[in-house]
């Protein structure tokens, strides 16, 4: 049997990938009284892994998500654009905090055994 940690997120609550909601919240519940870190046989780690899978796959946007890619992390999706801009952005703001702490005569570390 492979471990909860290598299987996908429909495998991890025991669902067909075609599964309703309604087939996905029972099963997680029944896998929730089975695995509850509070029952004698309970294990901490197969839980968060079966919450984990029920939080994207009772969601409809993160099901889709994770339907079309197979990333269950769900980082949103960026513009390629977007991402630039706010890398330059955060860039802009590091050298002005830089510059304000130089004029302030608080030296950074870097600058100080430079």
């Amino acid at each position: 049997r492979p471990k909860v940690s290598d299987m996908n997120l429909y495998e991890r609550l025991n669902v067909a990938a075609d599964a309703t909601s309604e087939a996905i919240k029972k099963s997680y519940r029944a896998l929730a009284r089975k695995h509850h870190p509070d029952k004698p046989d309970g294990d901490t780690d197969t839980m968060q892994e079966v919450q984990h899978a029920y939080s994207v796959l009772s969601d409809e946007d993160k099901r889709a998500h994770y339907d079309r890619t197979g990333d269950d992390n769900l980082r949103p999706e960026q513009d390629p654009v977007d991402a630039v801009l706010t890398g330059l952005f955060t860039e802009i703001v590091k050298g002005a905090l830089e510059q304000e702490r130089t004029f302030a005569g608080v030296a950074t570390p870097s600058k100080r055994y430079a």
